[in-house]
């Protein structure tokens, strides 16, 4: 079978010469083909030659049966919006093992591992906010806006075999498809970069109650090189969220690692789980440091100013006064706080429901909810 961009390009020219007054000609049939590849013939003809050609294309790639069953999951929302299950193992612990430290290290490694040879690109700039509060039942919710980049997003559950099971968004730039990437997720060629989806979350929460998402700063990224192992800044959602329970487990695994941006410019996590702490986590100086927040936008809070964001003002002007919304109200407050023409997503999670309630492209009159339990 054909994998990735192995491809193999059989050509058959049968030539047909006129001779003596009298036509030879030779009959000849496609030999072998696989399941996933497609033959086509073209003729062409002059006054002496007439030529056929039989094309194999690269459709082939041998896709598992979990590979195939997470492509095939895919489900188109509207224009711009996918939803999908992912079956598939995308290969964390490996992964963690590979010390990634550059975007270029990343794309190459999900490139070779996931997506049978297609280039999954870099990762783009990202202004956004996230914030903390209760429903009226004693719930905990986390609330985020992923801004600045506006392109296509895809809602994504994961059930990894040795880890928590998730659900999260994908900017689907972050594996090189949609309006913003190199790809067209329609495009059958590109299906495979669908397998390397969970490695471009960009927010979520685990069965386990717990949230984490990134959010990017225009602060230069020092970094400390130690004997720690490596971990690139944009994938510590994927890794947290598989690996950790509550914000206690995810401080203990990032202080195992040395953070990289992978560009000059360096990003903080927010933390939130079910027991009600929420933290934002940050590197400076080669040093991390966790402060107690409830809420985070894109200015640094470790001996920063964060109000001077006017959208970190709004969200603790709204949370600090009220002791727990509706998530039709939090949707409403991250409303009121997004940069208009630049969000691509608004979302709700539910820590205890193991839910989520998104709108995308600031259409906030249709909400799309998902329970995050995978079948």
């Amino acid at each position: 079978m054909l994998r990735g961009k192995e491809l193999v390009i059989t050509s058959l020219i049968v030539v047909c010469l006129f001779m003596s007054g009298c036509t030879s000609s030779v009959n000849t049939n496609t030999s072998e083909t696989t399941s996933n590849q497609t033959t086509s013939e073209t003729t062409v003809s002059n006054n002496e030659t007439e030529i056929t050609v039989v094309d194999e294309t690269a459709g082939g790639i041998d896709f598992t049966d979990s590979e195939q069953k997470s492509i095939d999951s895919l489900v188109k929302l509207s224009d711009g919006v996918y939803f999908m299950d992912c079956y598939n193992d995308y290969k964390l612990d490996d992964y963690l093992n590979a010390n990634i430290r550059s975007i270029e290290d990343c794309d190459r490694w999900l490139t070779e591992n996931l997506t049978y040879g297609v280039p999954t690109g870099d990762f783009p700039d990202i202004a956004c906010c996230s914030f903390s509060t209760m429903d009226l039942d004693g719930n905990h919710l986390f609330g985020r806006n992923f801004e600045l980049s506006v392109g296509d997003s895809m809602i994504i559950r994961t059930n990894p075999e040795n880890g928590y099971s998730s659900i999260g968004v994908v900017y689907l730039r972050n594996i090189n498809l949609g309006v913003k990437g190199e790809y067209d997720i329609d495009d059958e060629e590109s299906k495979s970069l669908l397998l390397a989806a969970p490695w471009g979350i960009c927010d979520g929460i685990n069965e386990k109650g717990f949230g984490a998402s990134i959010l990017e700063l225009s602060n230069r990224h020092d970094v400390v090189d130690t004997e720690k192992n490596d971990l690139l800044c944009y994938t510590v959602v994927r890794v947290v969220l598989d690996k950790c329970a509550n914000v206690d487990e995810a401080i203990e695994l990032l202080q195992n690692y040395d953070l990289f941006s992978g560009r000059q410019n360096t990003y903080h996590i927010f933390l939130t789980d079910a027991t009600g702490r929420s933290v934002v986590v940050e590197w400076w100086g080669g040093e991390m440091y966790v402060i107690e927040d409830t809420a985070v936008t894109n200015l640094k809070l470790y001996e920063g100013d964060p109000i001077a964001c006017w959208r970190y003002r709004g969200m603790h002007e709204v949370i600090d006064v009220t002791p727990s919304m509706t998530s039709e109200e939090a949707m409403s407050l991250l409303a009121d706080v997004a940069q208009s023409g630049g969000v691509s997503w608004s979302a709700v999670y539910n820590l205890e429901n193991f839910s989520v309630e998104v709108c995308f492209f600031e259409d906030y009159s249709q909400t799309y909810h998902y329970e995050g339990r995978l079948d």
